[in-house]
């Protein structure tokens, strides 16, 4: 069976079939094995303009799908009325699957919501973040009264620490009409998955659980003497080494240590081991190197580092030259289309160019947009021969390599450096091999002669996939729309739909998220948000605000931003907002005095005064206040270390946040003072396009 030029697999002809069958499907496949074709599918056909024309385009592109494609309440598509929902994890996946999209079908036929991107968002098919969707759900917004699927890509980010909450709540308050794609890498529990929708939506669910790779993997370890090998190879190498050095103890005290005193015979061998003759650890340029006599480019190189990820890049440009004249042209041209000429001097647009020029790439978050774009292009047109990326790049973003290289296999995730889990090395693993170029996809990790770390190497390769666990918890906001839309009654309904409680049903220890929303019940009460079964007006504004709800609605509704100026106020706003990276430096602001003025007003609000961070209020002064008096991009990197992506991430969730204050409002004064705000921050590099 074809679809467009692909051949389908079993697994993608299942799902398909299961969603014309109005059922919600689970597909449950490893990276790179088509998930997303399942989706391009279901969008061709509902994005047509009526059943008569999609009949015609389908038999036209597909003639080998001899599937029925009339849907339940589907037989008349209007437009100006999005008909499908399409959520990823980042904001970074949501463009390109907007840039994507748009190409495949027209800009008039697609939008994107992202929270400060808003574009075409009456067409039939918005693409959006997570966030942005379960908002619009709890806020129960008129645009989505039109919807007939949402499909969840990634959807395993339910177990995110941070924002796992976001995705459940996105499929608890969707309404029972409303049927689910959910793509994920594999899992272990989708059946339990399916079980959860089925309990609180009613739905049929179709599980879809596919292991075959249409192009399979081969996994080599990279050393230093034996070049590629496998693991046991190396292994094998390490114990000889070893038992060539135990040899040049005595025999009889080697056998007495080993029967009677296992502790010294430990030491001794710890002791042998450092001593042992000592391999080099493996370096990237060699691996390059072997990978190109081997003819397994291009590879993709995942770094955990962003900074790793660009001194290998660097340091490989000293040494090897990929490019042609064709892509060194390619390189020109797609430089003077997206960089401004101001910025070509910026060291990072300089070692993009330099690398980009040389068949070498970069990417990570910290990079300007538009340097992530025109890599994304080069390495998707075969211009690129090897890529160096932080793990993001792996994240549904369909660009595989002959061969993905890992310069390690240890990160850090935001509380300790620990090996991947099985989950991640595949997800990024899964890169490896071009479906209908490559007969193999080849995956290679550089480690070290170490035992241990070897043990763990072999462990994580041979562990099952991490279920998907729940992360639900409350937030004030969620509490305060479900008082302002639901009976209490319907409340503790919704508050036993969650995951977590039909997992724990059983165990007899779900009664928590109850008492929880019982105590933000009373917190929201006395301080004025709701009033007995009823959201008050301070409770309204809340309930669209999506982050530091309570602290943004006390600036707003108690009136005391009216004693600051605009850039006070962005100021304020982007202290909120802004998330400290380890070892994040700023230079503060000594010529004003922006950040007493603003303490001396915060005080007057004790909640504002309890929960602000006052470290990240006095380094947001001089990089905001500059910003927005018109300062060049170039003179606000001179203000602090870190990325010009990172600058970028955080005026833009100021600007984001600034639009809910705006929306929230009903005064035209705060609505005029919000836009205001909006055009100081949003403007050169800061200003969004694709």
């Amino acid at each position: 069976m074809k679809y467009k030029s692909f051949t389908l697999d079993q697994f993608q002809v299942e799902a398909i079939e299961a969603l014309l069958q109005d059922n919600s499907v689970i597909v449950s496949a490893a990276t790179g094995t088509g998930k997303t074709l399942i989706a391009d599918f279901i969008i061709n056909m509902l994005i047509s303009d009526n059943e008569h024309n999609e009949h015609n385009e389908h038999n036209e592109h597909n003639e080998n799908v001899k599937l029925n494609y009339k849907l339940t309440g589907t037989n008349h598509i209007e437009y100006g009325k999005p008909l499908i929902v399409y959520t990823a994890p980042i904001k970074a996946l949501s463009n390109q699957k907007f840039r994507e999209f748009s190409s495949e079908y027209g800009i008039d036929k697609v939008g994107i919501l992202t929270g400060d991107v808003q574009i075409n968002p009456t067409a039939p098919l918005l693409i959006m973040t997570t966030e942005i969707y379960r908002n619009m759900l709890i806020s129960k917004d008129k645009i989505l009264n039109k919807l007939k699927y949402t499909i969840f890509d990634e959807v395993h980010y339910l177990s995110d620490i941070e924002r796992g909450t976001i995705w459940e709540e996105s499929i608890i308050f969707s309404p029972d009409y409303v049927k689910f794609l959910c793509l994920s890498a594999t899992v272990p529990n989708a059946d339990e998955l399916a079980g959860w929708i089925r309990s609180i939506k009613g739905h049929n669910v179709t599980v879809i659980t596919w292991d075959e790779r249409a192009v399979p993997l081969k996994n080599y370890l990279f050393d230093k003497e034996l070049g590629l090998c496998n693991y046991h190879a190396l292994k094998q190498k390490m114990a000889k080494e070893l038992k060539a050095e135990l040899a040049k103890t005595d025999p009889k005290i080697l056998r007495r240590l080993k029967k009677r005193n296992r502790k010294k015979w430990r030491m001794l061998l710890e002791k042998r081991q450092q001593h042992q003759r000592r391999v080099p650890p493996p370096n990237h340029v060699e691996l390059i190197s072997k990978l190109k006599e081997k003819d397994m480019l291009p590879a993709l190189i995942f770094s955990f580092s962003r900074k790793d990820c660009q001194n290998k890049a660097n340091e490989l440009t000293g040494r090897y030259d990929f490019s042609t004249n064709a892509s060194r042209s390619m390189v020109k041209k797609l430089f003077n289309e997206h960089v401004e000429p101001e910025l070509h001097e910026l060291d990072s647009v300089k070692l993009i160019y330099s690398a980009t020029n040389h068949g070498i790439g970069v990417h990570h978050a910290g990079l300007l947009p538009a340097l992530k774009i025109i890599v994304e292009k080069l390495f998707s047109l075969g211009h690129l021969k090897v890529l160096y990326a932080t793990e993001t790049f792996a994240l549904g973003v369909n660009m595989p390599a002959r061969t993905v290289g890992f310069l390690g296999l240890r990160k850090y995730d935001g509380f300790r450096n620990r090996f991947l889990y099985s989950n991640e090395f595949s997800q990024c693993a899964g890169r490896a091999g071009r479906r209908g170029i490559d007969d193999i996809g080849y995956v290679v990790s550089l480690i070290p002669r170490d035992g241990s770390l070897l043990n763990e190497f072999q462990i994580m390769l041979s562990s099952p996939h991490e279920p998907i666990i729940s992360q639900f918890s409350l937030s004030y906001n969620t509490v305060i729309n479900l008082v302002k839309n639901h009976s209490p009654m319907e409340c503790e309904q919704i508050l036993r739909s969650s995951f977590d409680y039909y997992i724990r049903r059983k165990q007899k220890k779900h009664m928590w998220v109850l008492r929880r929303y019982n105590q933000f019940l009373g917190v929201l009460t006395k301080l004025g948000y709701i009033s007995g079964e009823h959201v008050t007006n301070k409770g309204e504004f809340a309930s669209m605000i999506y982050t530091h709800e309570l602290m943004i609605t006390e600036i707003f509704e108690t009136g005391i931003y009216k004693e600051l100026d605009n850039i006070a106020i962005a100021i304020l706003l982007t202290a909120i907002m802004y998330e400290e990276r380890h070892k994040d430096h700023f230079k503060f602001d000594r010529e004003s005095n922006y950040y007493e003025k603003i303490c001396s007003v915060i005080v007057k609000n004790h909640v504002v005064s309890n929960d602000i961070n006052y470290i990240n209020l006095k380094r947001m002064c001089l990089i905001v206040r500059l910003w927005c008096q018109g300062c060049t991009f170039s003179e606000l990197l001179e203000i602090s270390n870190i990325e010009e992506g990172d600058i970028i991430h955080i005026f833009r969730n100021t600007i984001d946040l600034a639009r809910q204050v705006k929306h929230a409002t009903k005064e035209p004064m705060l609505k005029d003072r919000m836009r205001e705000i909006i055009d100081m921050i949003e403007r050169d590099v800061v200003k969004f396009s694709f």
